[in-house]
C-alpha cells in the first residue's frame, strides 16, 4: 500500500509511548495482592423484599454493607441471575429506588439518589465519611437510568423531555459492537449513511444523515468524525435523537452520538482482550486501570490494541495501531479533574461504492465480496485527541464545569471510485487523490449550574458559554479517469502515480454560543424546561465568495407530566442551528459549502419504567422540518431544493423482559416528504436513502447452563429512494444474527468468550445508498471475542 506520508507498519512513537506507559503500570500493578480486585462471582437472588436481598448478596460476597433500615422500606426487587460484581448486582437490585450504593473504608452503605442521579453517576465522588473514592460507571447494569443531556448535564431520562438512548457497555459487550455501523444493531432511529468498506462509519438519525463535523462528541466534547472510531475504550453510547441544536450546538438536526469514555476504577483490575473473524481480524488489546495513590485520589485507565482488521470484501484490509490514557483526580474534596489522551492510527485499502448504471438501473448480479477496489487506492489515518475537565463543587446546591479538548485527524484519501458503469459491467475508474489532509477541532465549554427554590417551585438553572473552531485543510486532489475495469472481472491497473496539489486551508467554522435554561419542577407531578442559546457563527470557505457570519439565538421549550413516578409524558419544541452539507467530490461543485439553516422539531412522547426499572419503554411521535438538501441527478450539482419534513412514531424498550432475559428493541415508522422541491416531479416524494420504516430486535438470554447466554438479533429496513424523482428504490431487507457467550473462572479470574454470526442467513442486500453512492451490507460473518482477567 502506498501512502504520501508513509504510515508506519510499526507503531508511531506516541502509540509506542502509551504501550510501554500502560506496560510499566502493569507491571507495577501485577504483584498487588489479589485482594483489591473487584471479582465478579455468580449471583442467583429471587425477587423478594429488598433490605433481605441486599443483605443475602452482601453474606454470599463476604462484603460489609451497613446503612439506615427507613431507606429501604416497603421496597422490593426483581429477581437477578449471572455473573456480577457486589457493585454490579447491588446496583442492579438498587435500580430504580432513589437509593445509591456508595463506597466506604470499610465497605458499603446506601444513600438517597440526588434528583440528577449524581450519587452513582459521578466518576470520582467522596463517601459521608470524606473518603475519597472512585464511583460505578454511569451505564450499570443492561439499561441506563440516565444520561449527559448536553447543557443540561447530567440528568434521569424519565425527566428528559427529549428521546434519547444511552447503550450500556453491557449491551455493547452483548451484541458485539466494535465500531460505529455496529450500534444499529442495538437503535431502531440508526442507520448507515457511510458504510464504504475500509473507510470510516456515519450514521443517520431518523432519517437524517449527522453531519460528520458537528454531530458526533466523545465525553460531550466536539470532534471530526472522519476516520474510524476506536471502542476499546468506550464505556457507553448516548443517541440524542432529533434536534440537539440548544443541547450541543451548531449541528444537523438528525440528533447527535456522544461517546463516553471508561474511567479509572475503584479497584486495580486487569484484563487481556482479542478479536479474531473468519476474515483475518486479528486485534489483541489489553485494559489495565485503578488508584495510583493510596487515598485512592488519583487513578489511572489504560487501553491499548494493535493487529489487522479485515473485512467480508476480498483485499480489503487495515493495519491498526490504539492506545489511550486517562486520568482522575480529586485534586480537593470539592474539585475533580479528567485528562484524556488517545491515538489511533490506521493504515488500509478500501472497497468503492456502487452508483446506478447508465441505464439507470441498479447494477445486478455482482459479488459483495469480490475486490473492485485498486492497491493504490488506500485511506490511511492518524488521528490524536487530548481533553481536559474540571467540576467544581462551589456549595451543595451549585458547581462550575469546564472542558476543552483538542483533535487532531491527518489522513491521506487516494480512491479509485467507480463511474460510467455500463449494463454489461464495464466501468470507468476514477482516480481520486487528496493527500495530507488535516482536521484541526478544538472546543470549550464553560457552565454553571445549581438549584434555586422560589416557595414551593424548584428552578435548576444551568448557564454557560461554548466555543468551537474546525479548521480543515486540503488540496484541489487529483480527480481523473485513470482505466476501465468490470464489475464481474474486475481488473487491477498500475498506480498512476499522479502528483496531487499541495494542501491549504478550506474552510474555517467558528461557533461561540451562550445558553441558559431553567429545568422548573412545580410539584411531583409538573414540570417544565425552557432553553435559549445564542449563536455567533462564522463560516470561511475557498469555495464560496463571501464568508457567512451570522448570529442566531434559538429557543426550547418542554412540559413533562408525571402521573405516577415511573412513567412522565412530555411535548417539547426546539429549533437549531444546522451546519450546510457539503458538495461531495463527484460533484460538479465540489467541496462547495452550503450556508447554515435553521430547523424546527416537535415532539411528544411517554417513558415508563416496569417491574421496578428493569425494563423501560419509550413512544414518541415527531415532525422535523429542515431545508433539503442532495446532489441533483440531473445538474450533479449539490444544493439546496425546498424542504424535507419527517414525521414519524417511534418505540422502544430496553431491559430485563423476563427472567434471564434482556431485550434492546424498536421500531420507527416514518412519512418523509420533500416538499417545495422547484421541480414538480419531485414535490411529495421521500428523500433519497431514506427508509421509512425501521426495527430492531436483540435478546439476550440466559441459559440452563451456568454462566452461558445466548444472544439473537434481527433487523429490518424498508425501501429506499435512489433519487429525488423516487424512479428507483434500493429493496428492502431483514437480516438476522445469533451468538453464544460464556462466562467463567480460570484460576479465580473471570474469562469471558463470545462467539457472533452476523446475517447467518448470508443474505445479499444493499446496506443503504443514493444514486451515486450504492454499499452492499456485510456477508455472514463468524466473529470470536476473548477477554481474560489476569
Amino acid at each position: 500500500m502506498s501512502s504520501s506520508f508513509a504510515l508506519p507498519r510499526k507503531l508511531s512513537p506516541v502509540v509506542l509511548g502509551l504501550h510501554l506507559a500502560m506496560a510499566g503500570v502493569g507491571g507495577a500493578s501485577f504483584f498487588a495482592s489479589a485482594s483489591v480486585f473487584a471479582q465478579q462471582s455468580t449471583v442467583n437472588i429471587p425477587a423478594g423484599v429488598l433490605s433481605a436481598s441486599l443483605n443475602l448478596l452482601a453474606q454470599q460476597q463476604g462484603v460489609v454493607l451497613s446503612y439506615d433500615p427507613s431507606l429501604t422500606n416497603g421496597l422490593r426487587n426483581s429477581a437477578l441471575t449471572g455473573q456480577y460484581t457486589f457493585e454490579q448486582a447491588a446496583t442492579q437490585l438498587l435500580a430504580g429506588t432513589g437509593v445509591a450504593l456508595q463506597p466506604t473504608s470499610t465497605g458499603y452503605t446506601l444513600v438517597k439518589n440526588s434528583p440528577t442521579g449524581a450519587a452513582t453517576l459521578k466518576a470520582v465522588t467522596v463517601t459521608a465519611d470524606g473518603e475519597p473514592v472512585y464511583g460505578a460507571p454511569a451505564a450499570a447494569g443492561f439499561s441506563a437510568k440516565n444520561a449527559k443531556i448536553g447543557v443540561l448535564g447530567e440528568r434521569s431520562l424519565l425527566e428528559t423531555p427529549f428521546s434519547v438512548n444511552v447503550i450500556s457497555s453491557e449491551q455493547l459487550e452483548s451484541a458485539s459492537v466494535n465500531n460505529l455501523a455496529n450500534l444499529v444493531r442495538l437503535d431502531p432511529s440508526l442507520t448507515s449513511s457511510f458504510s464504504a468498506v475500509g473507510y470510516y462509519d456515519a450514521v443517520s438519525i431518523r432519517g437524517l444523515s449527522l453531519n460528520n463535523w458537528t454531530n458526533y462528541y466523545k465525553n460531550g466534547v466536539l470532534f471530526a468524525n472522519q476516520a474510524k472510531t476506536p471502542f476499546e475504550n468506550i464505556e457507553r453510547v448516548e443517541v440524542m435523537r432529533g434536534l440537539t441544536g440548544f443541547l450541543q450546538g451548531f449541528a444537523a438536526p438528525g440528533g447527535a452520538i456522544n461517546y463516553v469514555t471508561e474511567r479509572p476504577t475503584p479497584t486495580w483490575q486487569r484484563k487481556a482482550e482479542v478479536v479474531v473473524d473468519e476474515f483475518g481480524t486479528f486485534m489483541p488489546g489489553i485494559d489495565v486501570g485503578g488508584p495510583l495513590t493510596e487515598d485512592g485520589r488519583v487513578g489511572i485507565r489504560i487501553n491499548a490494541a494493535g493487529g489487522q482488521e479485515n473485512y467480508f470484501v476480498d483485499e480489503v484490509e487495515t493495519d491498526r495501531g490504539f492506545a489511550s490514557v486517562a486520568l482522575d483526580w480529586l485534586a480537593t474534596d470539592r474539585l475533580t479533574i479528567q485528562l484524556d489522551a488517545q491515538v489511533d492510527q490506521r493504515e488500509g485499502t478500501t472497497q468503492p461504492s456502487l452508483e446506478l448504471n447508465t441505464n439507470g438501473q441498479v447494477p445486478q448480479g455482482v459479488d459483495p465480496s469480490r475486490y473492485l477496489g485498486q492497491p493504490w487506492a488506500t485511506y490511511d489515518t492518524l488521528t490524536r485527541e487530548y481533553a481536559l475537565a474540571a467540576d467544581f463543587r462551589i456549595n451543595d446546591k451549585w458547581k462550575a464545569s469546564f472542558k476543552i479538548n483538542d483533535a487532531h485527524l491527518y489522513r491521506d484519501d487516494f480512491s479509485a471510485n467507480i463511474g460510467n458503469i455500463q449494463p454489461n459491467g464495464d466501468f470507468d475508474i476514477e482516480e481520486y487523490k487528496s493527500p495530507g489532509e488535516t482536521r484541526d477541532s478544538r472546543n470549550m465549554e464553560f457552565a454553571v449550574r445549581g438549584d434555586v427554590n422560589w416557595g414551593a417551585v424548584r428552578h435548576e438553572l444551568a448557564a454557560g458559554y461554548t466555543q468551537r473552531k474546525l479548521v480543515a485543510a486540503f488540496g484541489d486532489g487529483v480527480f481523473q479517469v485513470a482505466g476501465t475495469s468490470n464489475l464481474y472481472n474486475p481488473v487491477i491497473i498500475p498506480d498512476p502515480m499522479t502528483q496531487a496539489p499541495d494542501t491549504y486551508v478550506a474552510f474555517v467554522n467558528r461557533d461561540k454560543g451562550m445558553f441558559v435554561s431553567d429545568f422548573i419542577t412545580f410539584n411531583d407531578q409538573w414540570q417544565a424546561l425552557l432553553g435559549l442559546r445564542s449563536s455567533d457563527v462564522e463560516f470561511f470557505s475557498v469555495f464560496s465568495p463571501t464568508v457567512y457570519e451570522d448570529t442566531v439565538t434559538t429557543p426550547t421549550m418542554a412540559l413533562i407530566y408525571k402521573p405516577v413516578p415511573s412513567t412522565s409524558i412530555y411535548a417539547s419544541y426546539l429549533e437549531g442551528l444546522e451546519q450546510g452539507g457539503t458538495a461531495p467530490n463527484t460533484a460538479n461543485n465540489r467541496n462547495e459549502q452550503l450556508e447554515p439553516v435553521t430547523a424546527e422539531q416537535t415532539e411528544v412522547g411517554i417513558k415508563t419504567e416496569w417491574f421496578n426499572g428493569s425494563l423501560i419503554t419509550t413512544a414518541a411521535l415527531f415532525e422535523t422540518e429542515v431545508p433539503l438538501s442532495y446532489l441533483d441527478q440531473a445538474s450533479n450539482v449539490f444544493g439546496y431544493f425546498g424542504t424535507r419534513r419527517h414525521r414519524g412514531l417511534e418505540l422502544t424498550g430496553t431491559g430485563e423482559i423476563w427472567e434471564g432475559g434482556r431485550i434492546n428493541a424498536g421500531l420507527v415508522a416514518l412519512d418523509a416528504k420533500a416538499l417545495n422541491t422547484g421541480t414538480p416531479a419531485n414535490d411529495g416524494k421521500v428523500p433519497q436513502g431514506v427508509a421509512e420504516r425501521q426495527a430492531t430486535l436483540w435478546l439476550d438470554q440466559a441459559t440452563s447452563v451456568q454462566g452461558l447466554t445466548a444472544q439473537f438479533g434481527v433487523r429490518h429496513a424498508g425501501k429506499r429512494a435512489l433519487n429525488a424523482s423516487n424512479s428507483v428504490f434500493l429493496p428492502s431487507w431483514t437480516v438476522a444474527d445469533v451468538g453464544l457467550r460464556y462466562t467463567t473462572k480460570l484460576q479465580g479470574k473471570n474469562a469471558t468468550v463470545g462467539v457472533l454470526v452476523q446475517n447467518v442467513t448470508d443474505k445479499t442486500y444493499f446496506n443503504e445508498g443514493t444514486f451515486r453512492n450504492i454499499y452492499f451490507g456485510s456477508k455472514r460473518a463468524v466473529s470470536l471475542t476473548a477477554s481474560l482477567e489476569f
